[in-house]
């Protein structure tokens, strides 16, 4: 379980530092799944400053971009700095700005004047629109142009003990197995090495499992996509399957599972980093991370 738990910290993410939830709707993480886009929101908190939260997501996810919206009023802190003392210790990290349409192509062309040119960022300037449902696709640009997918096609969430599945032995029991990952296309378990109930073939189709996830009970037909030897014993990799054959999910059943795939994904995340806030250093005079 650790070594997945390493390869998902080392998966590309994206993090929208307190962002306007009037212009950026909340489940536009959610959708942005679908594209292999794993996107998060990093609020502001009264216990740990923003500061702090900024440095464990880069501390502990190395292959991160950053946009920050500059239009959040942080008292007695200023995002230049905030930004230069990021950019500064973490010379590699991707960061854009966001903020709120300006009244003129001229305030537009100082924000980009002052943070691209100025400082150097990579990820871009965004200027979202007054209209919430314009800013997804908007968005969803600059996650391509800064190639924000990594080289993965579908995003997979680490399992806690709230998700599984049954599978029938051909025995005429039914045997639950619990999941180490789920995405909108495939799914994985272990099973130990001599367990004698699990017989299923290489790319051999089963018929109606019956999931449990966080919650949500559903039923998918799914095919051996692979498997491969562990320490912990046989890793199964399971395809979903439509009943014509075609791989994936039903639209519907994708809809929703989703939004618990996407608590899953937070689940990990936020844990992985209120675990290291308190490693976080900043220097209270100037509030930079040392």
């Amino acid at each position: 379980m650790e070594a997945l738990r390493n390869e998902i910290v080392q998966g590309r993410k994206v993090f929208f530092i307190l962002p306007d939830k009037s212009l950026i709707a909340p489940n536009f993480m959610e959708e942005y799944l679908n594209q292999a886009y794993e996107c998060y929101i990093i609020d502001n908190d009264i216990n740990i400053p923003i500061q702090k939260k900024i440095g464990a997501v880069l501390d502990v996810f190395k292959d991160s971009i950053l946009f920050f919206n500059i239009d959040y009023n942080l008292k007695g802190l200023s995002w230049h700095k905030i930004i230069e003392n990021v950019k500064n210790k973490y010379p590699t990290v991707t960061i854009g700005v966001i903020f709120a349409k300006r009244n003129s192509p001229a305030e537009k062309a100082a924000i980009e004047n002052e943070y691209i040119r100025g400082l150097g960022i990579i990820g871009g300037c965004i200027e979202l629109d007054y209209q919430k449902k314009n800013n997804y696709f908007l968005i969803e640009k600059f996650l391509f142009a800064n190639q924000a997918r990594g080289r993965r096609t579908q995003v997979r969430a680490l399992c806690q003990r709230n998700c599984s599945f049954n599978l029938d032995d051909k025995r005429g029991n039914v045997v639950t197995y619990w999941l180490n990952d789920l995405s909108l296309s495939h799914f994985s378990f272990t099973v130990p090495e001599d367990d004698k109930k699990f017989n299923i073939k290489d790319y051999e189709r089963v018929s109606s499992l019956s999931f449990v996830i966080k919650g949500i009970r559903f039923t998918s037909d799914a095919v051996l996509f692979l498997k491969r030897e562990t320490p912990t014993g046989i890793l199964y990799v399971f395809a979903f399957v439509l009943p014509n054959g075609q791989l994936g999910l039903d639209p519907n059943l994708k809809n929703r599972i989703q939004p618990k795939i996407y608590e899953l994904l937070c689940d990990t995340c936020f844990d992985l980093l209120k675990k290291t806030y308190d490693f976080i250093e900043i220097d209270p005079y100037t509030g930079n991370l040392i």
